[in-house]
């Protein structure tokens, strides 16, 4: 816990457990977005994922010589200003949104995480003595996984309250006044009717077409809501990035 006491371990650990928040949820939430909310399986909603790795794996390299030759609070803040931006464009997602579209939104957020860890790694070890280096190491690599379990933890219960939110607040304004309610009714039923399906069972399966699109768009305002609950938490990250640039390798305060 000594290693905290260097102002710019105690940020790089900062910035790295919301980067492990960050990527742990994006890599959780949009192929489940797509099994769940767009239809896909779940080999194409995995897919939705792979172009960003490809270009995050392409990146290291450039982004390790950038973090070489300028102060690493610049790559480190473009970076999250990036993922920022990726998590706001999943935000709008939705049914209609194709899946190259899903892809290059994700790649938004992995470029930004490109430039963020390299030079965060840099500042991790930078700010402490040469002595204590491989606990400084260990120590940032833990802080970003505990990001990550804290982040698809938080991310799914915040999923299944928003989920319930909507939904109620949806199926409350589902009643005989509805003039849209009524009208997808009658349009089923008339559908149900053409396709030969008895009178005594039409009714019972608009209604349940109707609690089926209901939930649908139910989990898509959670998914949404949770891409912006993320894009919030990369914001108030640039708090401890700034302050990356402000701190220097001095030793932690005494007793």
């Amino acid at each position: 816990l000594s290693l905290f006491g260097y102002a710019g371990f105690a940020s790089a650990a900062l910035v790295a457990f919301v980067y492990g928040v960050g990527n742990f949820s994006i890599t959780y939430a949009v192929p489940v977005f797509g099994q769940l909310v767009q239809g896909y399986t779940p080999t194409v909603a995995g897919f939705l994922l792979l172009p960003a790795s490809l270009v995050l794996v392409a990146l290291f390299p450039l982004t390790g010589r950038l973090s070489d030759r300028v102060a690493p609070v610049y790559p480190i803040a473009g970076g999250l200003i990036l993922f920022t931006a990726g998590t706001l464009l999943l935000a709008g997602a939705d049914i209609n949104t194709v899946f190259w579209s899903m892809s290059l939104f994700a790649v938004v957020g992995r470029i930004g995480m490109g430039f963020i860890t390299p030079p965060l790694m840099s500042c991790a070890l930078s700010a402490v003595p040469p002595d204590r280096l491989h606990y400084a190491s260990g120590t940032i690599n833990f802080t970003r996984q505990l990001g990550g379990a804290f982040g698809i933890n938080i991310l799914v219960a915040l999923l299944e309250v928003r989920t319930h939110f909507h939904l109620d607040a949806m199926t409350a304004t589902q009643s005989a006044d509805n003039a849209a309610t009524r009208e997808l009714l009658q349009q089923t039923s008339r559908l149900l009717a053409e396709e030969g399906v008895p009178a005594t069972l039409r009714e019972a399966l608009a209604l349940d077409h109707l609690a089926r699109m209901l939930e649908a768009q139910a989990e898509t305002l959670a998914f949404q809501d949770g891409f912006r609950m993320l894009a919030l938490v990369f914001i108030a990250a640039l708090i401890p990035a700034w302050k990356l640039g402000r701190t220097s390798s001095k030793p932690p305060p005494g007793p």
